[in-house]
Formats: C-alpha cells, sequence, structure tokens
C-alpha cells in the first residue's frame, strides 16, 4: 500500500500513513494556545477526527481524539500516522488502550498521569 491523504477543511492535503513501513510523519494541527477545551466546539485533527493538539516541550500532546463516525477507521489511521513527537495523555477509553497497543504504542507514567507514546 502507499501512501494516502488527509484532506483539510481549506482544501490542503495532510499525509497519513497506511501501512507500518510508511513514515509515520503527520503532526495534527494546534490548538490556539491558551484556547480553552469546549466539549462539542472541538478542532479538526484529521479526516474524521476531531479533537485537541497541544505543543509542549518537544512535544505535541493529543488529550483529545473523537471520532465523527464511530467504526469508520478514521482514528486508527489517525493514530498510524503520527509522528513520534505525538503523545497521547491520560487515556481512559479501553477502545482507545487497545488501538494505541495495537499500533505499538506504550503508556508511561509521569507522576499520576499517563502518556502513551511509541517506543
Amino acid at each position: 500500500m502507499g501512501m494516502g491523504h488527509f484532506l483539510q477543511e481549506n482544501g490542503e492535503h495532510m499525509t497519513k500513513a497506511t501501512t507500518e513501513q510508511d513514515k509515520r510523519t503527520f503532526e495534527p494541527p494546534l490548538t490556539k494556545k491558551g484556547s480553552p477545551l469546549v466539549i462539542g466546539d472541538e478542532g479538526k485533527l484529521a479526516a474524521g477526527v476531531k479533537g485537541y493538539a497541544i505543543k509542549s516541550g518537544s512535544r505535541i500532546m493529543i488529550p483529545l481524539i473523537i471520532a465523527e463516525k464511530e467504526g469508520s477507521g478514521d482514528v486508527g489511521r489517525f493514530l498510524d500516522a503520527l509522528s513520534p513527537r505525538c503523545v497521547i495523555p491520560n487515556v481512559t477509553s479501553p477502545r482507545l488502550k487497545g488501538m494505541l497497543k495495537r499500533r505499538g504504542f506504550k503508556p508511561r507514567y509521569d507522576g499520576e498521569v499517563d502518556i502513551w507514546e511509541r517506543e
């Protein structure tokens, strides 16, 4: 399989990996610094995926991931494409935990917070 694309609302393409061998280089658009997290008014992270992404040091933390259509595979493709700088903190969903484990993410604990990242 080759590379596919996410299409942003502004018409620009965002590359997504479609196989494990493809480079994982996708970094979602960042939420404006200081913006409140408002449920129901999340930003678009990728095609079919809403959420919240912020820069923290050299990492991009993605504490909220929401499928626009559950079961479509969009969140899985999003996770497959993420660059190693992207981490998922505070995972509470058993479904998301399973998706992360299957994609090589592992939790580590930063104090009392779990942060899922690829090794």
